[in-house]
């Protein structure tokens, strides 16, 4: 079970990473689905039809306010989140040693491993790993939208009414420290049983510095999943989520609402019930819902950090005051009967 601290670190840093959507070869990859998108639905079939480089990158992703806000997010995101994650990194290696080593003191040791069959088993091994990352994702990303507090976090990544590639970075400080301390930890866990069960045989199969699969599963048009450009995949919509389905997700349509909570694999949504496909032409128009749309999108930089600290701090105080009023009618009550 291999730790290795510079796969580590490019695997968060922005430009190097093959799974991030600024990773030049999912730049390059999604630049050539939106060209053969613009010719053919673009080119030949609108009238005064606009440049291949205009479509790419109209006015509104050169002028808007969102952008900017992406921007900076864009900047200070990738070193804050390397700072921590390699703050966390000891910690869950400590965390998978140590479920190895219950494991072996509860069961015994592990019985044979069939080491002749081992690259098939690092493939195994490997998609087992990118499907557990990929629910992590899901469960942590429906609570974010659950959970009220929570939401007032991610409200900051929905408030984006222009979406870009640098809207991928579009996520609260502390947002991100949930994320990033939650997922190495139950990553770790796995990783210990899986240590447990292959005698430390198993190797995690990686491309420039990711899981190969979830390099597949995300870097083929990745930096369209942000963007204007609805590409589908066609019937590997049904297998993994395509920009056009995730852009679902960011609709202000209350139809779309509570869709498409997918990052990679989307039969997630289908057992939950959440999966949605559009339809050819179907409008998309990102951002939030009601006044807080617009409220957002005009915000400063340093609004966009703190008012979600601010309204959750009221969310706490209003749920304090309503569980001291809920006591205070039961010792009432109790006192005059």
């Amino acid at each position: 079970m291999n730790y290795d601290i510079v796969e580590t670190i490019k695997s968060y840093t922005p430009f190097l990473t093959g799974e991030s959507p600024l990773f030049i070869g999912t730049i390059l990859s999604s630049i050539a689905l939106a060209f053969v998108y613009w010719r053919r639905t673009i080119k030949d079939s609108v009238a005064d039809a606009p440049s291949f480089w205009q479509f790419l990158v109209p006015e509104a992703v050169r002028t808007s306010n969102s952008v900017t806000q992406d921007l900076w997010l864009a900047i200070l995101i990738p070193p804050v989140a390397t700072l921590i994650f390699l703050a966390n990194l000891q910690g869950g290696m400590i965390i998978a040693q140590n479920v190895q080593t219950y494991a072996e003191h509860v069961f015994g040791p592990a019985s044979y491993f069939p080491t002749r069959h081992i690259i098939l088993l690092n493939i195994i091994y490997t998609f087992i790993l990118a499907v557990v990352l990929d629910l992590i994702f899901f469960v942590f990303h429906v609570a974010c939208h659950k959970n009220n507090i929570l939401w007032e976090l991610h409200k900051v990544h929905h408030s984006a009414t222009v979406l870009t590639p640098l809207t991928d970075f579009r996520s609260h400080p502390i947002q991100l420290l949930i994320d990033i301390v939650m997922t190495p930890i139950i990553l770790a866990m796995a990783t210990g049983g899986l240590a447990y069960l292959s005698h430390n045989q198993l190797s995690m199969i990686s491309f420039l510095g990711a899981n190969v699969v979830i390099f597949a599963t995300h870097s083929f048009g990745g930096s369209l999943r942000h963007s204007h450009i609805p590409v589908s995949f066609g019937l590997l919509d049904y297998v993994i989520q395509s920009p056009a389905m995730h852009h679902v997700h960011h609709s202000t349509d209350p139809r779309h609402h509570g869709k498409n909570y997918s990052g990679g694999f989307v039969w997630w949504d289908m057992i939950l019930g959440s999966f949605y496909r559009p339809e050819r032409g179907e409008v998309i128009i990102p951002g939030l819902s009601g006044e807080d749309n617009h409220a957002i999108e005009n915000m400063s930089f340093a609004e966009l950090m703190f008012d979600p600290i601010r309204k959750i701090a009221d969310i706490v105080a209003k749920s304090r005051r309503n569980h001291i009023g809920v006591n205070l009618e039961e010792k009432i009550e109790a006192e005059t009967t």
